[in-house]
């Protein structure tokens, strides 16, 4: 059975001491909708839909649903935790292999888990990791404008403790997130909501 835990990564502070309570966390999952399920399909699950701003094409879309049904279907993952939580967040790296399981995905029973149409077969690390980046970019343009820090010094320290070479993928809210970071006031003690696990990593 796969374990969707997640494990959250803590506090982000700056060199400078500048603090936001209430962190900068990555959503770090087991990503995997596919294993080994019942043999009885649980057609009895709740559905729910993508949130609004889900990645990548239609037809990344579409293997999006089409892996999330299965696998709560299935038994390997909540179909609502897959979607919201997890596939919504990925860009996929190629339009020919998305169309391809999505259709195997589509047509698979229970039994014969389909092989290579898993989160982290398809998700286009390059732009997760481009995100990953923007972001620490933003956290420290933020340090600087409220404490005047180095921001060099500063994504030195911060990549400490986000390591982009893990993200797999950008929740719908990161662009809000990066919005908000610009503008966020200097006494703030919380971060934008926008910013809770807005990167997925594995």
């Amino acid at each position: 059975m796969v374990s969707s835990n997640a494990s959250r990564s803590g506090l982000v502070r700056a060199p400078s001491g500048f603090r936001m309570f209430g962190a900068f966390w990555l959503s770090c999952w087991t990503l995997a909708a596919i294993g080994c399920g019942p043999d009885k399909p649980n057609d009895d699950e709740k559905q729910c839909s993508a949130p609004a701003g889900e990645r990548g094409t239609p037809e990344c879309m579409r293997w999006h649903a089409a892996l999330c049904d299965w696998a709560g279907r299935c038994g390997t993952l909540d179909q609502c935790e897959c979607i919201t939580e997890q596939a919504s967040a990925i860009t996929c790296a190629s339009e020919a292999q998305a169309t391809a399981c999505a259709d195997t995905l589509e047509a698979a029973s229970c039994a014969e888990p389909p092989f290579g149409c898993d989160l982290a077969d398809l998700a286009d690390l390059t732009v997760a990791r481009a995100g990953c980046e923007q972001f620490i970019t933003a956290v420290c343009a933020l340090d600087q404008r409220c404490t005047g820090s180095d921001p060099a010094a500063c994504a030195t320290e911060v990549r400490v403790q986000v390591d982009c070479t893990r993200a797999v993928g950008l929740k719908p809210s990161f662009e809000s997130c990066i919005s908000e970071l610009g503008t966020l006031a200097c006494t703030a003690t919380t971060t934008p909501r926008s910013c809770e696990e807005a990167i997925l990593a594995n």
